[in-house]
């Protein structure tokens, strides 16, 4: 936290390490890659989930740099379905694959 006085008044702003926005940005970038990957059938060809390919296409991130927060995901309403399932087909858990493989990845660093 930073607080500068200038005049009569005070401000204050919170500072990120350059370090902290950095990483947050490799992982984001790290957990779309691998997500696409999964969707597209790799590791595991059972997790296959592109026909076209426009929910692999969807998938992006976004930082949250104040809340040392990352958010990857899509806007694709059927994703939804793809990722958990539904009564006639088996669940695709993309993102949950994504995250376990990214945590290894980053214990490992």
């Amino acid at each position: 936290m930073v607080t500068v006085r200038h005049h009569d008044r005070e401000f204050t702003r919170e500072v990120l390490d350059p370090a902290i926005v950095k990483l947050l940005n490799e992982i984001g970038v790290r957990g779309g890659s691998i997500s696409k990957q999964v969707i597209s059938g790799s590791p595991d060809p059972e997790l296959k989930a592109v026909d076209k390919g426009p929910l692999r296409a969807s998938l992006t991130y976004e930082v949250d740099a104040p809340k040392q927060l990352v958010r990857i995901g899509t806007n694709v309403e059927y994703a939804i379905y793809v990722f958990l399932g539904t009564s006639k087909m088996i669940a695709r858990p993309v993102l949950r694959t994504m995250v376990h493989i990214l945590r290894a990845e980053l214990r490992g660093r």
